[in-house]
Parts: C-alpha cells; structure tokens; sequence
C-alpha cells in the first residue's frame, strides 16, 4: 500500500469543512496541517469551529512557515474570505516550493505565474499542479444525446453556500460503505484527490455555445457510464438554480439548467440556504424547479448560511452568517409533516435518514435491479 502524503491545507475557512468531516475520502493523502490568516478568528480554534460543526481534533494554525515542517504537500484552496493573491498567497507558493513541498493549487492564477511556478518546482524536484481541467475540449461530433441507464442522483442548491458538497460527500460516504460502486462529478476542482470527478471545464467556458455544452455533458456522464459500469452516479450542480433578486443573480441558474437538459435525475436533493421559512416556500420552490428544470425535488437539506441582507447591502458582496445546527434541527422540526422531507446533513442521523430515503427511492423504480 502506498504511503499517504502529508498535506498542509491554506488558507484554510468553512469551505473546506466538507472535506475536514470526510478526510476518510481523500485519496493518497492526510491532512496533518490547517492554517489560516490571523484576521479571519479562526487560529488556535478546532477546525469543526468554522463550519460551525462539531471539534474533528484538529487546530488551525497561523505561522504558514512552521506548518510546513509537517508536511510534503500544500493544497492552496479559493477561499470564501478573499486574500491579495501576489502579497499574500504568491509568496507562500513560492516559501513552500523553496522547501521542497509539492504544490496542490485550486485557484485560478494567469499563465505567467503558472510558469514561474511550474519552473521551480522542477529546479527543486517537486510537483505543482493545477486543479483545473487541461483537456481541450472541441464540439460534439454528434447533437443527439444518450440515456443514461445508471440511477443519477442530483445535489443542486437554490444558491451558493448551501452545504451542497457536504451532501455530495456524505451520500458518497454511506453508498461506498454499502458496497455500493459509485461514479460521482462534483462542484470543487479538488474533487479528484476524493477519488472523483470535477465538473469539466467546458461547462463554465466559452469555447462552445450552451446547446453544445449541454450535448457534450450528456457524453461526458455516458462515457463514465461505460467505462466505470457503476452502480449510482451522483452530480452536484454548480452555483445557484435561481437567482436571489435582480442584483445577486447566482448566474441565473445556467449550469444547473444545462445538467438537467443534459441528465434526466431519478432523484434529487435541494439544499437551501437557512431562513424563516413558512412551509409554502418550500412547496413553490418544489413547482419553481419542475417547471424550470424538469424534475421534481424528493427532499431538502437545510443549510447553515443565512443571507445576510443588510451586510450584503453595506459591502456590496454576497455574505452571509453561520448558524448553529441545533438551530437548523430545531426550525426542522418546526416544518415537519411536508410533503417533501427536510433534512439537515450537518446531522449524522439527518445524513442517514436521507440517504435512507433516496435509497429507498431509486429502489422502488422497478427497473432499478442494483438497489
């Protein structure tokens, strides 16, 4: 077996949280080191503080120099809370190469510093890769799509900061551990060091026209299909399905309307930002999506975020605040007796019972011979 490799995580915020809950997914390596900024409150906290979670055992650090002691790797993530990149972040890519550290890099940086950075790692003998999809994609030979014959779950959010990857990797984590085979295409660009895909790059370009890219998506999951002959596959739609209001637009939804041209779902998981919701919300958003994309929502995850509308106001950026999950469980049970069930993955036994109930759902297809 191979040896994992020890991975220092900056800068490290609730975005990651995810992953930190499921370090049991990651492939080839354990995270030894989180280091965030000093401004951002959370050095010196157990890491499950910044997703509001319960503690995981491990502290975020604030010395980037002396973490890197106790790794081999860096994985340099695109944070929530936004640093200047050639003050702040450039020159500790530069610091971790100079002391041998392979470079792992989920942020979009120009094509100078890719080369300069590329250039010396190889003057010291390591690795610095890129997460982001290098193919060259072209237009579809063909503009029919395919059935996809594997059950497909999709993971969609209303807006950005749902919880969405934290259902992405809890369904993953419970179908794997029943012996499940699963192929998976997920919302973050290091999904592969999970042992999964990433959305291809194609999606958000502009290499090709969105009829183009919806066909070539259907190829995509379709060649998945025969190769890794799965049992389940799950997608997780990127961004937002609709937008908030006429100034915070979430892309209008684009991609997730794409996917589901592209992918009929036989189930699918809504998570929603937190907010004094009456149980008609729910049940509107439910229409909204079946008219919009064509399927219908078999249950709802509630987040943690709540859009904060005044501070959003005053700073002109999307922001929002976290809530404790007891507060979610609570509002939960508030709503019980819907139609469509809720459910707060935060939660262990929320995380069951949802997958539980998806199970449940893909097996009562007939034709479903793998559930």
């Amino acid at each position: 077996m191979l040896q994992k490799q020890k991975l220092l995580v900056y800068p490290f915020d609730n975005n990651f949280s995810a992953v930190i809950k499921h370090t049991e997914l990651l492939h080839g390596y354990v995270i030894t080191k989180l280091v965030s900024p000093n401004g951002w409150g959370l050095v010196g906290k157990d890491a499950g503080s910044a997703g509001k979670l319960k503690e995981i055992g491990i502290k975020v650090e604030g010395n980037f120099k002396e973490a890197l002691d106790a790794c081999e790797t860096v994985l340099f993530i695109d944070s929530h809370w936004k640093l200047d990149f050639e003050k702040v972040v450039y020159p500790k890519m530069l610091e971790a190469i100079t002391e041998k550290k392979n470079i792992l890099c989920e942020l979009i940086v120009c094509d100078k510093i890719k080369k300069q950075l590329i250039d010396l790692a190889l003057e010291n003998d390591v690795s610095c890769e890129f997460l982001s999809d290098n193919e060259v994609w072209s237009s579809p030979e063909k503009s029919e799509i395919y059935s996809i014959n594997t059950p497909v779950i999709f993971v969609l959010g209303i807006s950005e900061r749902t919880n969405k990857f934290e259902v992405q990797l809890a369904l993953r984590k419970r179908l794997i551990n029943e012996g499940y085979k699963v192929s998976q295409v997920g919302t973050k660009k290091y999904c592969e060091l999970l042992g999964f895909h990433s959305m291809p790059s194609f999606m958000f370009g502009n290499s090709l026209s969105e009829p183009e890219k919806i066909t070539l998506f259907n190829h995509y999951i379709k060649k998945i299909e025969k190769e890794e002959q799965p049992d389940v596959i799950i997608i997780g739609l990127p961004g937002g399905t609709m937008k908030l209001n006429n100034k915070y637009t979430c892309n209008y939804g684009i991609t997730s309307y794409e996917i589901s041209q592209a992918v009929i779902p036989d189930a699918a998981i809504c998570s929603v930002l937190y907010e004094e919701y009456k149980p008609a919300y729910f049940e509107n958003v439910c229409k909204s999506l079946q008219y919009k994309l064509g399927f219908k929502v078999d249950c709802f995850n509630l987040s943690n975020y709540h859009f904060d509308w005044i501070k959003t106001e005053s700073s002109l950026e999307m922001c929002y605040t976290l809530l404790d999950s007891t507060a979610i469980n609570k509002k939960i049970e508030n709503l019980s007796g819907l139609e469509t069930p809720i459910y707060n993955i935060l939660e262990e036994d929320h995380g069951d019972r949802m997958y539980k109930f998806i199970l449940d759902k893909l097996s009562s297809y007939a034709e479903v011979s793998a559930f």
